[in-house]
């Protein structure tokens, strides 16, 4: 029998041991976030262009097509930029005409993406494929070596700035440290900002090169956000 008693007091104080480790480890659990943000230049010319034929029967439109994306990828390589072919489609080409559609034949139609740091290589390149190729769109953005470079830099401020407000928090509440127990760092956000107004003002008027180039406007800038959250245990 007091064999029996003996266990049945040792399993009594390990429960309560157990139960008080378990309690100290959600003791005094704080959650806090934070974030480090900054607004930079963007480096990346990206531009769309378009590759169109137009024929009376669709072989013979693809085929002047071919001929013409042929031209532009040549010249692609030649300048030493980066592209890829976006979409080709081959439909149909109708139009309206007194209100009423009539057929015009058939329609081959590709887009191109060119991308370079070099904003200059990309003006001479649409200047040289104007005859093939049309400019649809331009935009500016991050190289991806730049981007993650920035976001590495983040992150470190981001966690630096974790651990100032760990450390304010437990000197305002009176405990002597902390420790972190979980600390998440979430993907950066990237928001475009557009130029400034006086950029504004100036691409408005999208002056264009004289041989066909892009648009002469500014880049403007891309605002970078890490986030970083967890929890600390104040001691």
């Amino acid at each position: 029998m007091a064999f029996w008693k003996t266990v049945a007091v040792l399993g009594v104080a390990l429960g309560a041991a157990s139960l008080a480790q378990a309690k100290d480890i959600h003791y005094n659990i704080i959650q806090l976030s934070d974030s480090a943000q900054m607004n930079v230049p963007q480096n990346q010319l990206n531009v769309t262009l378009v590759v169109e034929s137009t024929a009376a029967n669709r072989n013979d439109a693809s085929r002047d097509n071919t001929v013409k994306l042929n031209r532009v990828m040549a010249a692609i390589e030649q300048a030493g930029l980066k592209g890829q072919l976006l979409n080709r489609s081959v439909n149909e080409h109708n139009e309206y005409v007194n209100n009423k559609m009539e057929k015009r034949g058939w329609r081959d139609y590709a887009q191109f993406s060119v991308f370079s740091e070099d904003t200059a290589k990309v003006n001479q390149l649409v200047a040289a494929v104007q005859q093939d190729a049309r400019l649809e769109s331009q935009n500016y953005g991050l190289t991806t070596a730049a981007r993650r470079q920035y976001e590495m830099q983040l992150t470190e401020q981001a966690i630096h700035n974790f651990q100032q407000q760990a450390a304010h928090i437990t000197r305002v509440l009176g405990a002597r440290n902390y420790k972190i127990v979980e600390l998440n760092v979430g993907d950066a956000n990237v928001n475009v900002r557009p130029p400034r107004m006086y950029a504004l003002a100036a691409s408005a008027k999208m002056e264009m090169d004289n041989s066909g180039g892009v648009a002469n406007d500014m880049a403007g800038e891309t605002e970078i956000t890490v986030n970083v959250s967890g929890s600390i245990q104040l001691q």
